[in-house]
């Protein structure tokens, strides 16, 4: 979906209520640790996202009932790792209906 975006004007883009299971915590570290990193989703995710030059935040918000969110965050600053790099990522949780920093 966003390689077919032609602007270069995108600016934010937000990953809201985020809900991920052991088994994506699997792909993502394959995927991190692939051999062909240039096959992988999140690789192509990374390429393509910082392509962008106009973008400044790559927002993920994750749901209460995660038990250990810094994995996830660990594991997509990895993936990510160009957009990690110019300082684009955050990470968000909502417990309790208030949103803490991860």
């Amino acid at each position: 979906m966003f390689a077919r975006i032609t602007s270069s004007d995108l600016e934010e883009i937000e990953f809201p209520n985020i809900l991920y299971e052991r088994r994506f915590l699997l792909e993502l570290e394959y995927d991190a640790r692939s051999t062909t990193p240039s096959s992988s989703m999140w690789s192509a995710l990374d390429r393509i996202l910082s392509g962008f030059s106009s973008l400044s935040a790559v927002r993920f918000t994750l749901g209460p009932c995660h038990s250990d969110p810094l994995l996830f965050v660990s594991y997509v600053r990895r993936a990510l790792s160009s957009c990690n790099a110019r300082g684009l990522l955050s990470f968000e949780q909502i417990i309790d209906g208030r949103v803490q920093t991860l």
